[in-house]
């Protein structure tokens, strides 16, 4: 009967889940802090269309890769080194998760409901079909990141 991995390489294993998931935390948090303003911007002024600097997009880019490559290899190749029996930690990770996944939802929802007649074929441009991929991109690495953190909590009930 095997007692597990051994505590080398559990500590390992936790140090590697760590540092990936703060990689992607990381992200989340430039994100939010590029992507605050615009929202702002956007609830302020309905009306008017809002660009994001070039500074913004190539941040959500690099964001989006970190955060992709983080989360694919993360998932193949690690499971959540750590389980508690802690249902108040799991019911507040999974809360987090959803509520952070909430914010995007809204965001693309303005973004989305503003900016829909750019996304007739007649008006879309390369860089409009660029930046909507940007966009899908941003919001499917939301997601990713939303879905991690709830896996987290899931574990921390014991499962």
């Amino acid at each position: 009967m095997s007692a597990g991995p051994a505590p080398t390489s559990l500590r390992k294993q936790r140090a590697l889940y760590l540092g990936l998931f703060a990689a992607q935390t990381v992200c989340a948090t430039i994100l939010v802090f590029e992507l605050m303003p615009f929202f702002w911007r956007l609830v302020d002024d309905l009306g008017e269309v809002q660009e994001v600097s070039n500074r913004g997009e190539a941040l959500a880019c690099l964001c989006v890769v970190v955060f992709q490559a983080c989360y694919w290899w993360r998932i193949n190749n690690l499971g959540v080194p750590f389980a508690t029996k802690s249902q108040l930690l799991s019911h507040l990770l999974v809360f987090v998760g959803r509520m952070s996944f909430l914010f995007a939802g809204t965001l693309a929802s303005l973004i989305f409901f503003r900016h829909m007649p750019l996304l007739a074929p007649s008006n879309l441009t390369l860089t409009g079909a660029l930046r909507l991929l940007l966009f899908l991109a941003v919001l499917f690495s939301w997601f990713c990141y939303s879905l991690e953190v709830e896996r987290f909590g899931t574990y921390q009930a014991g499962a």
